[in-house]
């Protein structure tokens, strides 16, 4: 952001044929939140998704004032998914890999051992984890873990 406001930060004069100096607040309002473009909000997006994926965060997380106010701090630049985009982003990231593991499985394994557990969190939340176990051609141990909260 600092490169972007330094670059903003000089202007050519069409009067006196030079560069002249931006005020600050003109400079500032310059740089709006989503002034980056499509491609780097949405790996901005597929970050936040990643966050909420690796560690087990509710959708909702992204209207939190205190996420909110994170992120702004880091990059004010930056617009947040709605839950309906994370929604929508999570949609996509489920169809990917289940045909890529679908493909994988079906190319590398004879048979697939399944193991299932069920249990409860301390909030009484209920789950449910399943194990899909295999050897490849290679005698080599391939092993996918389904994990699904029900409520």
């Amino acid at each position: 952001m600092v490169k972007r406001l330094v670059k903003r930060s000089e202007k050519w004069s069409a009067k006196t044929g030079k560069l002249k100096q931006v005020k600050i607040t003109t400079m500032v309002k310059s740089a709006n939140p989503g002034a980056y473009s499509n491609k780097v909000q949405a790996r901005y997006h597929q970050e936040v998704l990643d966050y909420i994926l690796e560690d087990i965060q509710p959708i909702s997380c992204v209207k939190k004032s205190g996420f909110n106010k994170l992120l702004n701090f880091f990059d004010s630049c930056v617009t947040l998914p709605s839950d309906h985009k994370i929604h929508e982003m999570l949609a996509k990231s489920y169809n990917y890999t289940y045909r890529e593991l679908h493909d994988l499985i079906k190319k590398e394994a004879k048979s697939v051992a399944l193991t299932a557990d069920c249990w409860s969190s301390r909030s009484r939340h209920p789950y449910i984890g399943a194990t899909a176990t295999w050897c490849d051609s290679d005698f080599d141990i391939k092993e996918v873990l389904f994990f699904l909260s029900i409520e």
